[in-house]
């Protein structure tokens, strides 16, 4: 992949990380949804205050909310912190996080259902992504109306399995009546 295709967060993205390593003066994390990019939280980045030790605060494999500081593509480097998230939105940004995994487990048994490879997964998920914003979000539009694929211009015989799981597996966040 050239460095022009490569795919870099922002700054000020909030990113779900799992802790890679745990050094003394800080830690690095793997970027979720960059790949295998990974990033550095300096050790004064972890919590508010002074940390004495920060294997007390983080550890290997564990799953943080950080929040991109800076990054350097010519050295590709991004410099992470956990302290500037506040509890509200660590809390959203993993809720999101779930749900899109949520999401990507009922596409991959969809998927399975009706015999499609990996690619014709991916490009029905973006689709979905392209016309309700989310996958989770055309999810629960499904879980919602069992006719909203239809409705959107979608047509196969895949759409009812998709529907079925979506109700199944997804409250949505209100119900019409």
């Amino acid at each position: 992949m050239s460095e022009a295709e490569e795919i870099w967060p922002e700054e000020g993205e909030l990113l779900v990380c799992t802790v890679k390593g745990v050094k003394e003066n800080g830690a690095y994390l793997n970027l979720g949804g960059y790949g295998d990019k990974e990033g550095f939280v300096f050790i004064g980045e972890v919590a508010s205050g002074w940390v004495k030790n920060i294997r007390a605060h983080l550890r290997e494999g564990q799953r943080v909310v950080a929040k991109v500081v800076t990054i350097k593509k010519d050295r590709e480097r991004v410099d992470l912190s956990i302290k500037a998230v506040s509890a509200e939105r660590r809390k959203d940004t993993l809720q999101t996080w779930k749900n899109q995994q949520r999401a990507n487990q009922i596409m991959r048994v969809a998927a399975q259902r009706v015999n499609w490879d990996e690619e014709k997964t991916e490009a029905i998920s973006e689709e979905m992504i392209e016309k309700f914003g989310s996958l989770y979000g055309a999810l629960e539009e499904c879980a919602i109306s069992e006719t909203v694929l239809s409705d959107s211009g979608f047509t196969g015989k895949w759409m009812e399995g998709v529907t079925e799981l979506a109700v199944e597996n997804i409250v949505p966040p209100f119900v019409e009546i």
